[in-house]
């Protein structure tokens, strides 16, 4: 019975993540949620293909070493808006066809290179704390694999987890892995969560058959069903 609880909250914590990186605007959220559309929705496909799109994103100095909190992302919606309402009403607003967040970093949908430019200059305007801001391409954001994270130790905080896997693994680099929010789950003998990493991390994970070392064991690192595909990683599954 133990066994099929761990597989479940493991199961729970794949689905959540799959989900990640979809890209999908905040117009999207209402019309999943059951409420009334307000205006067409368009897969991530179609959005791609519609001219004249420029996805960019707005991130923190030092990323991504450094990482935009919950709390920061939506501090920086909160200033692009109220920069769109202090522009004279005569004049031509910015407008955007979807913002989102994706590994960290604010990604907003522009309809052509002036909402590039105008994002752009408010970045020399706007900062979160003393932090400056800076708007790049969100081609150019670093590449992030997708993976589940399953300790055998269910009394460790998704912190403590952290700080053992980069204390515990040389090379690791397990504290610039970006959790993600809400993806923590446990059981009386196991905890779980989802995280971003880098190339350099995954290379790592491979070497040691993605059960790298944490706490007084190992912990089980899975990626991604879509990645395993792929061939990033080989024999992973064999290993989790």
């Amino acid at each position: 019975m133990e066994t099929n609880n761990n597989k479940t909250n493991f199961n729970k914590v794949l689905q959540g993540l799959a989900s990640l990186g979809s890209e999908q605007p905040e117009e999207n959220k209402a019309a999943s949620a059951g409420l009334p559309k307000t205006r067409i929705r368009y897969s991530g496909a179609a959005r791609q293909a519609i001219k004249g799109m420029i996805r960019m994103a707005f991130v923190p100095e030092g990323y991504p070493e450094k990482k935009l909190g919950a709390s920061e992302v939506e501090e920086i919606r909160r200033l692009v808006r109220g920069h769109i309402l202090e522009l004279p009403e005569d004049g031509l607003a910015p407008t955007f066809t979807g913002t989102w967040e994706r590994d960290s970093a604010v990604i907003f949908n522009c309809a052509n290179q002036q909402m590039v430019d105008w994002l752009k200059s408010l970045s020399t305007v706007i900062k979160i704390g003393s932090t400056a801001l800076h708007v790049l391409p969100a081609g150019e954001l670093p590449k992030r694999h997708r993976v589940v994270v399953h300790v055998e130790e269910s009394d460790l905080a998704v912190e403590e987890a952290i700080k053992l896997l980069d204390r515990q693994n040389t090379g690791l680099g397990a504290r610039e892995w970006i959790v993600v929010r809400g993806s923590a789950s446990r059981n009386a003998k196991s905890a779980h969560f989802a995280a971003l990493i880098g190339d350099r991390s995954l290379e790592v994970l491979k070497t040691c058959g993605f059960k790298p070392f944490c706490g007084l064991g190992r912990a089980t690192v899975r990626l991604l069903d879509k990645e395993r595909k792929e061939g990033v990683t080989a024999g992973a599954s064999g290993s989790a």
